[in-house]
């Protein structure tokens, strides 16, 4: 028995230094929102301003919108004051690797040590879609401890005392990140399959959580604003995104190679439920259907939802595929699986250790592309250079920018200038990215038009905007007498008046 917590142990440690492998990479602040994240905290701790309008847009200043991840710009803040991006970073990392500790703990503990680690294997590649610090993070680890206290209540592991921790998560997450309302989703799911089968003892004690929850949402600045945030961000929402696309639409326009990935743990969750109702159906999981039903959705239709995917399809599947045993309360339910022999985790311990270290040679970067080519924490100084080089020249508004560096700009230069746009679609009108961003990118006219009423000094743009839109616009401005390239490296270009150029007001530089 101690060899086999050893072994399993040392499988854990395998997985999580897997897992952190395709989390370390260097930070790069031009398309990431990490950016106002912290500029957000830095309003709030420093002038005790809580965003809750566009302030850092001169288009729409006073748009207003709710703040939804406000906890965590302040907990980022925090942590990177007091530690820098790296501190910062290792201690998203830490995040990630509890959360998939949880979720991997559960598909031990009823699925057996072989069937988790086999699965993990394939999971923690999809995993890697979403390895930016982002407030989403949050999510995942409070899914895992919403999931591990219901399963052990439901299991008479844990007594109803330690529901009410969830309505304490539950606050904590309304005020962290907008999809808090997995709360609900899960609690209900547990709900639902005591009112199946009729355990009114656990539906009581269940309703009175949910209750418990609906109130604890509206523990937030915005009140029933802030609580009904989820279902009220796509009303105005003028701008496509590629994590917010299926998985149909996408797989026509771009390769992904998350997608076949996903594919494929999504087939492997499909078969196990076969096996189940093949073999016996009463030992069908009904909060696990319906948990699994869910994501399964969410997956298909948004890109962004295949890290929430690959994590419950992980203990999931692995109850699903295990040996049937009777739960202690006596439900159609998996039941703890025995071990025994040490021969599964010897196995799957040699797995492991394999697929690690063909990882950490960077053997499997041709089939997992989002592994790094380097491994790193911290900001990529590469970055920080094209607002550096801004700032030593004295360039003034305004900018024309592009979405994807907005939330860039506004940590660099918020407050001396404010950006004409940023990526939070919903903070600005629906119509002005189609009447206005989209357009005077892809007509010169319009753009000349925009040009004048705004008085643009300035054009900061990420060069790696791969939208037609985008190309076409950078495509036009090094044709453009008007406009001379300031400033170029790897991720960003800088545009001026050709004449700050030629009288050499402005020198251009390049960086490559």
């Amino acid at each position: 028995m101690r060899t086999n917590k050893i072994l399993t142990g040392g499988i854990l440690l395998l997985l999580l230094g897997y897992y952190a492998l395709f989390l370390a990479h260097p930070i790069n602040l031009v398309t990431a929102d990490l950016g106002r994240h912290l500029k957000n905290g830095e309003e709030l701790l420093k002038s005790h301003h809580l965003v809750e309008n566009n302030f850092y847009s001169y288009t729409y200043p006073d748009f207003p919108t709710t703040n939804h991840h406000w906890g965590s710009g302040a907990l980022f803040y925090l942590v990177w004051k007091a530690a820098g991006f790296a501190g910062l970073q290792a201690f998203f990392i830490a995040l990630s690797l509890a959360s998939f500790g949880l979720f991997f703990w559960l598909a031990k503990k009823y699925g057996g040590i072989l069937t988790a680690t086999l699965l993990s294997l394939i999971a923690i590649p999809l995993l890697s879609e979403r390895t930016e610090v982002r407030p989403e993070v949050l999510t995942y680890l409070f899914s895992g401890l919403f999931l591990w206290i219901l399963y052990k209540f439901r299991d008479n592991q844990l007594s109803a005392r330690w529901l009410w921790v969830l309505p304490v998560i539950e606050v904590l997450w309304v005020n962290s990140h907008i999809y808090f309302f997995m709360g609900f989703a899960i609690t209900g799911a547990f709900m639902l399959e005591a009112l199946l089968l009729r355990h009114r003892e656990q539906l009581r004690k269940l309703s009175i959580i949910f209750i418990a929850l609906a109130a604890a949402t509206l523990v937030n600045p915005f009140f029933l604003k802030g609580a009904v945030a989820p279902f009220a961000i796509f009303q105005n929402y003028g701008y496509r995104l590629v994590e917010n696309s299926s998985v149909w639409f996408l797989e026509k326009i771009i390769y992904i190679p998350n997608i076949l990935i996903f594919k494929i743990l999504f087939s492997i969750l499909i078969l196990s439920f076969a096996l189940v109702l093949l073999k016996n159906r009463k030992n069908l999981s009904l909060v696990n259907l319906f948990l699994a039903a869910g994501v399964s959705i969410m997956g298909w239709f948004m890109l962004r939802n295949f890290v929430l995917f690959a994590l419950f399809a992980l203990p999931i599947a692995s109850m699903n595929f295990a040996p049937r045993l009777t739960s202690p309360t006596s439900l159609p339910l998996v039941g703890r699986v025995r071990e025994g022999g040490g021969k599964k985790e010897w196995l799957a311990l040699g797995l492991t250790a394999l697929v690690f270290f063909l990882a950490l040679s960077g053997e499997l970067r041709a089939i997992f592309p989002t592994l790094p080519s380097h491994y790193s924490l911290g900001l990529d100084p590469e970055t920080a250079k094209a607002a550096e080089f801004f700032e030593s020249k004295n360039i003034s508004g305004p900018i024309f920018n592009n979405y994807d560096i907005g939330g860039y700009l506004i940590f660099y230069l918020y407050p001396r200038n404010q950006v004409f746009v940023d990526n939070r679609p919903e903070a600005y009108p629906a119509d002005f990215f189609q009447n206005t961003y989209i357009p005077i990118q892809e007509d010169d006219t319009r753009w000349h038009e925009e040009a004048r009423k705004n008085g643009f000094n300035a054009i900061f743009f990420s060069h790696r905007d791969v939208t037609p839109w985008g190309q076409t616009f950078l495509k036009n401005r090094l044709e453009d007498p008007d406009w001379a390239v300031a400033y170029l490296d790897e991720y960003s270009i800088i545009f001026v008046g050709r004449d700050s150029v030629n009288s050499g007001i402005i020198e251009s530089k390049t960086n490559k």
